[in-house]
Formats: structure tokens, sequence, C-alpha cells
């Protein structure tokens, strides 16, 4: 509902469906934009304590919480395919690819199923 009024099926509808789609896509950027500057972070981090100016502390908590996310997307898309009962081998490699791929996968995904 915009302004109290139904607007699918009108012109007012089809502008507010191409802008929630041109906000979802630029977020989808936006995650990709996040891991690479994860990654650049903790590579920060790391040439930083290799010059003994940063605690190892930084470098490890870095790369666990880019792993932890990796593993709990994995663990996750194994439970939710099991569940199903879908557990074959080609469901397997779904759940590598987007489960240990998640770090590229999620950000791919998410720019393709919003492109304009």
């Amino acid at each position: 509902m915009v302004d109290g009024v139904i607007c699918c099926g009108t012109e007012r509808g089809r502008k507010v469906s191409l802008f929630l789609r041109l906000v979802a896509h630029l977020a989808a950027w936006g995650i990709l934009l996040d891991a690479v500057l994860d990654m650049l972070t903790v590579h920060t981090y790391y040439t930083e304590y290799r010059q003994g100016t940063l605690p190892r502390v930084f470098f490890t908590l870095g790369i666990f919480f880019i792993v932890l996310s990796t593993l709990v997307s994995t663990m996750a898309r194994a439970v939710t395919t099991c569940v199903k009962g879908q557990c074959g081998a080609g469901q397997m490699c779904g759940i590598l690819v987007y489960g240990l791929g998640y770090i590229l996968a999620l950000p791919f995904l998410a720019i393709y199923t919003t492109g304009l």
C-alpha cells in the first residue's frame, strides 16, 4: 500500500517495485564490498602485527570472525537441506558452494537475483 491505495498493477506500483529492486541491488553490492573490506582489514592487521605495531589478537580475531560466518553458513545450509530429506550427492555440492563459498556466493547470488 502506498498512501492508503493498493498500487498493484498501476504505474505507481511499477515505480515502487523498481525502486525496491534498485535498493536491494545496491545492498547486494554493499555485501560484496563489506567482504572485500573485511579481508583488506585483516591483511592490514597482519601487516601491522608482523611489523610489531599491533597485538596479535586483532589479526587472529579478524580471521576468526571471517571463518566463523562461513562455518555457521555451512552448518545452517547442511541442517536445512538434510531436515528436508534431500541429503543426496547433488545437494552436497550446493552445501559446499553456498556454505564454504558463502563469503563470495552470497553477494554474487544477491546481485544476480536483484539484477536490473
